[in-house]
């Protein structure tokens, strides 16, 4: 109901404002939220003709793209609202799980290792630097950032379970069957 509710509201704004680009992000956004995403998309890419100096537009823009599988344009809108906020950790995390996902190595590292520097108590970030690791057969590095992800967050239940399958995979058992 609310999501109706708000959508209402928004196409009342658009109506009267049809260039208003906050209103066209948040649009796009509700969109998104209701798995419409070309539809997000859309009213995403109205709002930044509109207003592109606003980092969030790119980044619910990477979002969307991401949802649709277009890993290079996600890349895109990713990297510019780095441009616009080099701090958004979030955009950072992103950019890396899509490097990640297109098995573009030293990006993903390099995009994790940038969120780490903005976040670096993040568990879930050294987590997701691990996983990176793995997947790239270096189970060492895999392991210092699992470990890491433990330092702080000693109860992260995926960083528990990666530690274990690598300590499997280096044959040390007792330590796997105590991750």
């Amino acid at each position: 109901k609310r999501f109706s509710q708000a959508e209402a509201l928004y196409d009342q704004i658009l109506d009267q404002f049809p260039t208003h680009a906050d209103t066209l992000h948040l649009r796009g956004l509700l969109a998104y939220q209701q798995g419409h995403n070309t539809l997000a998309l859309t009213y995403i890419q109205q709002a930044i003709e509109h207003e592109s100096t606003k980092s969030h537009y790119y980044y619910n823009l990477g979002l969307a793209l991401e949802k649709e599988e277009r890993w290079e344009d996600a890349i895109g809108a990713y990297q510019q609202a780095l441009s616009l906020n080099p701090n958004s950790v979030e955009a950072y995390s992103n950019l890396g799980h899509v490097f990640r996902r297109q098995r573009q190595w030293p990006a993903a590292i390099e995009a994790f290792q940038q969120a780490l520097e903005r976040k670096p108590h993040s568990a879930d970030l050294h987590n997701n630097l691990g996983v990176t690791y793995k997947e790239q057969g270096l189970l060492s590095a895999a392991l210092c950032q699992y470990q890491d992800a433990l330092t702080h967050s000693p109860q992260h239940a995926e960083a528990l379970n990666n530690m274990g399958v690598v300590l499997q995979d280096q044959g040390k058992w007792t330590e796997a069957a105590e991750a």
